[in-house]
């Protein structure tokens, strides 16, 4: 990115997944034939996954501007940078703006980016207009 980018977040939404999709990321990670006690295993593990999981939007300027996404990050106290989560499925959500998944997202902690870091704004549900951006496991 060029001196003068800059990165805005538009905002922060927490993923809800709906019941098929939380019992398609179940079977994704853990199989389909479940029972008992590995399925509430299973069930606490895809739990786990989607806690802390947001869609985030970001407006660019200029609209034009070049984005390193594996610079957009939140360190994880006690690990090595090579652990900390970067952007899942970005994709252009209009002139100049992003949406893309981050797991683990600390809200009350900035993003880092190539251009430093960006503030956070209250976590909303995902607006209509993000409705269609869907979370899917890769698997």
């Amino acid at each position: 990115m060029g001196g003068n980018t800059t990165i805005r977040v538009l905002g922060i939404h927490p993923v809800v997944p709906t019941p098929d999709e939380f019992a398609a990321a179940r079977e994704i990670q853990w199989g389909a034939e479940l029972v008992g006690e590995a399925q509430e295993q299973a069930n606490g593990a895809v739990r786990e996954h989607f806690a802390g999981l947001h869609l985030i939007e970001i407006e660019l300027a200029p609209s034009h501007s070049d984005v390193d996404w594996m610079a957009i990050t939140q360190p994880i106290s006690g690990e090595p940078s090579s652990k900390w989560q970067v952007p899942w499925d970005e994709r252009s959500t209009g002139e100049g703006c992003w949406a893309f998944f981050l797991h683990f997202v600390q809200v009350d902690q900035p993003l880092q980016t190539s251009i430093g870091p960006v503030q956070l704004p209250a976590p909303t549900p995902i607006p209509r207009h993000l409705a269609n951006v869907k979370y899917y496991l890769p698997g």
